[in-house]
């Protein structure tokens, strides 16, 4: 069974998420209340990307990343098993993508409706070999730029 991340670890993970958005020039928003099915909405100015951002998690067994790709869901029913909530898919035009860090790197999840219940990341293995590397710094996923070498020289307030 893979490790669990802390809450503190997936809050500081979506606080790196959002600065590096707007170290590439994105204004980076969050929703208030628990009811959104996304974490951030990154606004480049040209669209606005829903993104959730999740903890990946090491495999027990393998060289490889495990990244939840569903979303929880308050069990309704009276005496269901499992507990309070329930695993479910995202829904289609509900979320833009889903976005993970691994040993550094940024990896982007497009369409998370069609994802299976968990994806796999093999970050030392090449970009095309492995289903989950193809979103490797994939930024266009949200809009902003793949090759950002740095913030452009800011205008002066007046």
């Amino acid at each position: 069974m893979a490790e669990q991340p802390s809450k503190a670890t997936s809050a500081t993970l979506k606080l790196e998420f959002a600065a590096e958005c707007v170290r590439r020039g994105a204004v980076v928003s969050q929703p208030v209340g628990g009811n959104a099915c996304y974490d951030l909405l990154v606004d480049t100015g040209a669209s606005i990307s829903k993104v959730q951002v999740k903890s990946a998690s090491k495999a027990a067994r393998g060289d490889h990343f495990l990244v939840n790709t569903t979303r929880k869901v308050p069990q309704m029913k009276r005496g269901s098993k499992g507990g309070s909530s329930r695993s479910v898919p995202y829904a289609e035009g509900t979320l833009d993508c889903i976005v993970t860090q691994v040993e550094g790197v940024w990896y982007f999840f497009a369409n998370p409706h069609t994802l299976p219940s968990s994806a796999k990341i093999y970050p030392h293995a090449d970009v095309d070999s492995r289903k989950g590397n193809q979103g490797r710094e994939k930024w266009e996923s949200v809009c902003l730029p793949n090759d950002f070498r740095g913030p452009a020289a800011l205008p002066e307030n007046g």
